[in-house]
């Protein structure tokens, strides 16, 4: 498994770096197969410093976990320009709020092949190699390039883009050419296939493709979401909420302050309910 994060993440503390379980939406979706499978996961170690030796020494990350060790300024360029304000905004059908620099393109296939490495580095000529999500679209790409034959799928967790914003985003044939060296492409919806089929008609037809594309939609932790842990600082805010709506139906919601969340859809939706 290869994405962007590992299921843990480094802290900084008073008495120095600790790792802690990360809660992201991917790392709680891939859980279960890690655990039921002989995997290792590959991903960034969720620190924003170049981690010395010791450091990673005394961290000692659990056997199956490899870390990429990455700086805080190819992250900037890496995840937060070219990953989260150009691809992000992109597959979600909005236009991007930033003018590409070439350091972030750079950074992008620096930190691709620092991945590239610590796979290859940890690979078996039989393994099955799996790169989730929008930051490693060049992975599979920089996977051939060092002679890595092995089966590749790559699963995309978010939208994939309508013809129109791929079009118009830089480097365009980099990552189709990339997503074509995979042997499986996995998309959440039939919507996302036939938008992907609609880019490769308007790219032409000696556009190179994946051997196979698919549509996988993701499921949940039913059990999780239904029987949330009763955790003292989840039951101190609703005991809050309770008594300052004292009498009232009260709607809580979960969103993280990202316009692609729609949260503004979200209350004209409960206006709509409540009409």
């Amino acid at each position: 498994i290869v994405a962007n994060s590992l299921p843990v993440r480094v802290l900084k503390k008073a008495d120095g770096l600790i790792i802690q379980p990360s809660l992201g939406g991917l790392a709680t979706a891939l859980n279960a197969v890690f655990k039921r499978n002989n995997s290792v996961w590959v991903g960034w170690s969720g620190i924003r410093k170049l981690l010395s030796s010791d450091e990673l020494a005394t961290l000692s990350f659990p056997k199956r976990l490899l870390p990429v060790n990455l700086s805080a300024d190819l992250l900037e360029h890496y995840y937060d320009r070219f990953a989260n304000q150009l691809l992000w905004p992109s597959f979600h059908h909005f236009s991007p709020n930033i003018k590409l620099e070439p350091a972030d393109w750079l950074a992008k296939r620096a930190v691709t092949k620092r991945f590239a490495e610590v796979v290859a580095k940890a690979c078996h000529p039989d393994d099955i190699i799996w790169v989730h999500d929008y930051h490693l679209v060049m992975l599979p790409q920089v996977l051939r390039e060092a002679g890595l034959k092995n089966r590749i799928g790559f699963f995309l967790h978010t939208p994939f883009p309508s013809p129109e914003f791929v079009l118009k985003l830089p480097h365009r044939e980099d990552i189709i050419n990339s997503l074509a060296q995979v042997d499986l492409l996995g998309l959440q919806t039939q919507r996302d296939v036939d938008s992907f089929e609609q880019t490769m008609r308007a790219l032409g037809a000696k556009t190179p493709r994946p051997t196979k594309v698919g549509a996988f939609p993701i499921g949940v932790d039913f059990k999780l979401y239904h029987n949330p842990p009763q955790a003292p600082e989840i039951d101190a805010k609703v005991a809050a909420l309770q008594h300052r709506y004292k009498g009232k139906k009260v709607l809580a919601s979960v969103s993280r302050l990202d316009y692609t969340k729609g949260i503004v859809e979200q209350l004209q939706a409960v206006e709509l309910l409540l009409a």
